[in-house]
């Protein structure tokens, strides 16, 4: 899965549920330990500021949704 990949179904994920999707996406990869484990993408809708963001992580390698939130603020 690509980063761009990932904020599409991000972005696709947060329409579903009703939730506000704003500019300025991030995105990264991380693990589930420091130099091993899974790698995993989250993603951020509106990055540059607290608050009405979207938060999707992704498995890297299967693309299923490991969990979705809405920090309201």
């Amino acid at each position: 899965m690509t980063f761009e990949e990932a904020k599409a179904r991000a972005h696709e994920e947060a329409v579903a549920r009703g939730w506000p999707w704003r500019g300025a996406v991030s995105a990264r990869v991380t693990r589930s330990w420091i130099f091993f484990g899974r790698k995993r993408i989250e993603v951020r809708s509106n990055a540059d500021s607290r608050g009405s963001n979207v938060y999707v992580v992704f498995d890297a390698i299967s693309g299923a949704i490991e969990g979705a939130s809405f920090l309201p603020r």
